[in-house]
């Protein structure tokens, strides 16, 4: 799972990213609504890279219990 999360989120971020840098340089209303599409989903992507570390990171912590 925390694969998928790592896989899914990273996708997220680049195209958010890329989505964000050419929402910047498109005139007019439709390039501010790319722009605001590629922060959410930059944002969204960050959210789920992050959440992919914690899990992998409790789970490192659980085994080292063990």
């Amino acid at each position: 799972m925390e694969r998928r999360l790592m896989l899914w989120g990273g996708i997220l971020w680049i195209l958010g990213l890329a989505g964000s840098i050419v929402g910047m340089n498109i005139q007019g209303d439709t390039g501010k609504l790319v722009a605001v599409i590629g922060n959410i989903a930059f944002l969204i992507g960050l959210a789920l890279v992050g959440a992919a570390w914690m899990l992998s990171r409790r789970n490192a912590e659980k085994k080292r219990e063990e």
